[in-house]
């Protein structure tokens, strides 16, 4: 925790400095908030272009730390500070604390291990890879947030708290504006503050932008809002609501463009589409729209096998009985884990139901009040909602709709933080140290989607999670093959672990290296010859031997 606090200072610290490398005019009420959230879109985007170059090393990270410190001192920011105030500085501080102690407990859930710890793992050694997803589908996900992470964890930020930064920025925010009462979305927040997880950006950002908009209702917030909007949809695809809504409210109030900010905006479009076009070779990834021909494209029966998976439900039932693997989908209803997400989808679809009717009797009422833009508001939340209801039955992708719903009803109603503060510190306490959160085994390894047993030295340092592995070659490339876990980890990138020899198999192929001598050459699809299973085959043998052989003892770190 006090490492973490350290952390965040030096994160804060680079961020601003490198907001002032342009001019911000759409911060009317020049908000320290909002140049911060500037400043951390800049690192992001910087990250972004050169990862299609050169990996996110700790070469980088320093290159990037001394040049904040360098815009620091010219620009002479310590001026800049005296017009920065806050409201209730005890209040700010409790909060901060409680923050940083949620936050130092360990990651548990399941998608950081999936593909956050693995997509910042090879941005860390390589970059962006062309066809990475060839590798491991799920690193075609890789987000503007696991950049930035990516930019940081090898030198000031090794535990992966970039979330813990985000949330001190939203009470920033809120204790600038005078809007404190809002912190009641904190117990939420802290459910996803341990790890890089991407949903807590689209949250934070998009009640920022709101609130923004309803403070001021001017030209300078529309503009402020879209930009931001736009560097959510690189951070998760899934964020289309904020930016209609905002291109909405600049046909209907502005009487003039500013053709900057479409630049801006359209920008940052070219590299969203250039860094899913990298990646999978699919320009609106994971969307099956937008798949191209070329070597490192991922195929279409991908795509397919992983909707089976209940990741991507982007095709009908009926296609999936078509399928040519159907036999494996028969096989795969009678895993556990199968059984587990049937549970979870009957919990799902009930939330999700419960947030469309939300969202309905929202639009009604403003339809009644005659409010068009709140109107407008509801509708694309809805539109997004019935989409990903056919899409993902994960609900925590349709949350900021209930977020920005409970932003416009709440606004103007007067209630104080000292009324929830209570709540949110026992709420906090409950979340880490519950004894129904951590009943892991072994929290090395055993990875659940529950928090792991919080330890007093985590007060200074938050722990890291340790697995074990042996290098060998496998197709034409070197890699880690990971025995402890079926996740990769802390190993060095390329890793394979159970998981993925598993699905090779399924799908009846595997990556290659374009060029055996250069990663970043790029995956291609290779479909599976009878030496390939033997070879896959023999790495699963071995990690059950090994497994089996440790069963009764903790794995060695």
């Amino acid at each position: 925790m006090f490492f973490l606090l350290v952390t965040v200072i030096v994160q804060l610290f680079v961020i601003y400095s490198f907001s002032l490398l342009a001019k911000f005019k759409y911060n009317s009420n020049q908000l320290l908030s909002l140049e911060l959230l500037k400043g951390l879109s800049i690192v992001g985007i910087i990250s972004c272009i050169i990862s299609f170059f050169l990996p996110l090393n700790i070469t980088y990270e320093i290159c990037l730390i001394i040049s904040g410190i360098l815009l620091f001192i010219t620009h002479k920011a310590w001026l800049n500070f005296k017009k920065f105030k806050l409201n209730y500085k005890w209040m700010f501080s409790i909060l901060m604390v409680l923050t940083l102690f949620v936050g130092s407990m360990n990651a548990f859930i399941y998608d950081t291990f999936l593909y956050y710890l693995p997509s910042i793992k090879w941005l860390d050694d390589y970059g962006l890879v062309k066809g990475l997803a060839n590798f491991d589908f799920n690193l075609g996900q890789m987000s503007l947030w696991h950049i930035l992470q990516a930019s940081f964890n090898n030198t000031i930020d090794f535990t992966y708290k970039i979330n813990v930064t985000l949330v001190v920025i939203f009470l920033i925010y809120l204790f600038e504006t005078k809007q404190e009462k809002f912190s009641f979305f904190l117990p939420l927040f802290y459910f996803f503050i341990a790890s890089p997880s991407t949903e807590l950006p689209v949250f934070i950002f998009s009640v920022i932008v709101i609130l923004n908009y309803l403070n001021i209702k001017n030209e300078d917030s529309i503009y402020l809002g879209i930009i931001l909007a736009a560097i959510l949809v690189l951070i998760k695809p899934l964020s289309i609501v904020l930016p209609f809504f905002f291109l909405f409210l600049i046909f209907k109030e502005l009487k003039r463009f500013n053709y900057k900010v479409f630049l801006i905006i359209g920008s940052i479009l070219l590299i969203f589409l250039s860094k899913n076009y990298y990646l999978t070779g699919n320009l609106f990834f994971p969307l099956k729209s937008g798949i191209t021909n070329n070597i490192h494209s991922v195929s279409v029966e991908m795509y397919k096998l992983n909707d089976l998976l209940v990741r991507f439900l982007i095709i009908s039932k009926s296609d999936i009985n078509n399928l040519p693997a159907f036999d494996v989908y028969e096989k795969w209803t009678n895993l556990d884990y199968y059984k587990f997400l049937v549970q979870d989808f009957n919990i799902s679809i009930k939330i999700y139901f419960t947030l469309i009717l939300t969202t309905f009797i929202f639009t009604i009422y403003f339809i009644v009040k005659k409010n068009i833009d709140w109107v407008v508001l509801g509708i694309l939340i809805f539109i997004k909602m019935v989409f990903l209801l056919n899409v993902s039955m994960q609900y925590r992708f349709v949350f900021d709709g209930l977020l920005l719903i409970s932003c416009v009803f709440l606004y103007n109603k007067n209630f104080k933080l000292k009324l929830f503060l209570p709540i949110i510190i026992l709420a906090s306490f409950s979340f880490v140290f519950s004894k129904s959160l951590f009943s892991i085994k072994d929290e090395n390894f055993v990875i659940r989607n529950r928090p792991s047993k919080y330890k007093f030295n985590q007060l200074i340092l938050t722990k890291n999670r340790y697995t074990k592995g042996y290098k060998s070659n496998i197709f034409n490339f070197n890699t880690n093959v990971n025995i402890t876990s079926d996740r990769s980890l802390d190993l060095r990138q390329p890793t394979i672990a159970s998981k993925l020899l598993n699905h090779y198999l399924r799908q009846k192929s595997h990556p290659e290296l374009i060029n055996p001598n250069n990663i970043k050459s790029g995956f291609k699809m290779v479909q599976n010859r009878e030496e390939d299973i033997k070879e896959i085959e023999k790495h699963l043998d071995q990690i059950r031997r090994y497994r089996k052989e440790h069963r009764n003892n903790n794995y060695p770190k």
